[in-house]
């Protein structure tokens, strides 16, 4: 019996030192994936494009793309790894695009949640729907425009000129598109003119997109959602003699109130909005140093928006959706059990009082 184990340690010793030794590669010797994009082919398989920054010392060429077929992100890997000399990584991955047509017709969540699974994806991955082809947007070269990888992270990160936008990362669709009282919104991005730019939102039922609100709607949802510093905002105003001018307002503050009334079966919503900030242009004739002439251009602003705001309350009814969270309003005054179909079941029904107040602080240039 001895004899024997030693002759299992010895046949294992020296099987051992004929295998091949793998080494860790180093940090050059990976490919760190900076975006993966999802094209839709069928039901059942996607299309998988990666972008790869590749390290300066070692090649002129600033990035590698590569291209596959899988059913899954975690499945895409495997086969992306036979393809390039380096090491396959999701450890530095900073953006996800989904294909529209993948969106409507697949719907995300599946490719949300297995890559949410990976403990090595960050918690700081933005996503965003493009329009045409998630191949295209990747590979496709830009005018003055810096590495893909470096562009598209900085350009789907939080900026006030672009907070329309939800700036949305996986884990907060994960957390939105399951949560009871609201939907899931993303960035939009088309490439026009040859280059790639935020043109609207893309709004979800679910993990599915069903339509989109423009870039102004999209202002008007993060004011009621109580974003406090909002996009500049045109308006046209009426003048003496039928004629229009343009009223360009800066809202650097924005407050809003959300409450509601009355039962399930026919409540009543109440949104209370206030803003401040400066008149940055204006192309009229009023003195706007009159409190008489201000406050005309005050009223019918305001006016203006309660007008848009009612327009865009009235689409999410018909649509059946509320990237608003307005029903968290509804079920703070329910006892019970909530689900969501009651939610959407009383924002069909329901009323809205809409009241906007803004407060001019300056005056920019007036003509």
């Amino acid at each position: 019996m001895k004899r024997r184990i030693q002759a299992i340690l010895l046949l294992v010793l020296i099987l051992t030192g004929c295998a091949p030794e793998i080494e860790t590669p180093a940090l050059e010797d990976m490919g760190l994936v900076g975006i993966i994009g999802f094209d839709y082919l069928d039901g059942k398989q996607m299309k998988v494009t990666v972008s790869v920054p590749l390290p300066e010392l070692k090649t002129t060429k600033k990035t590698q793309f590569f291209t596959t077929v899988s059913r899954l992100p975690s499945e895409s890997l495997i086969s992306l790894s036979t393809k390039s000399d380096r090491t396959m990584q999701f450890s530095q991955l900073r953006v996800v695009l989904i294909n529209e047509e993948l969106a409507r017709k697949s719907g995300i969540h599946k490719i949300v949640r297995d890559l949410s699974r990976n403990p090595i994806v960050g918690d700081n991955v933005y996503i965003a729907v493009v329009k045409g082809t998630a191949e295209e947007i990747i590979t496709s070269e830009y005018k003055s425009m810096p590495e893909i990888n470096t562009y598209l992270n900085n350009l789907l990160r939080p900026r006030r000129e672009t907070s329309f936008g939800p700036f949305t990362t996986m884990h907060d669709f994960m957390y939105t598109s399951t949560n009871q009282v609201c939907d899931p919104s993303l960035p939009y991005l088309e490439k026009t003119d040859g280059e790639l730019q935020l043109t609207k939102v893309a709004s979800f039922k679910g993990d599915k997109l069903i339509g989109f609100l423009s870039e102004r709607e999209g202002i008007l949802v993060q004011a009621i959602l109580g974003r406090n510093n909002l996009p500049k905002m045109p308006f046209e105003v009426e003048e003496e003699s039928n004629k229009k001018a343009t009223v360009v307002v800066d809202f650097v503050r924005a407050r809003s109130e959300v409450e509601s009334f009355g039962d399930l079966s026919k409540p009543t919503i109440r949104i209370k909005i206030s803003t401040e900030g400066p008149i940055l242009g204006y192309t009229g004739s009023r003195d706007l140093e009159n409190p008489r002439e201000i406050n005309e251009v005050r009223r019918q602003i305001e006016q203006e928006l309660i007008k848009e705001i009612h327009a865009l309350l009235q689409k999410f009814q018909k649509k059946g959706i509320d990237p608003a969270a307005l029903e968290e309003s509804l079920r703070t005054r329910y006892r019970g059990k909530w689900k969501r179909e009651m939610g959407l079941s009383a924002l069909k029904k329901a009323t809205f009082q809409v009241s906007v107040d803004i407060d001019f602080t300056g005056y920019g240039t007036m003509k």
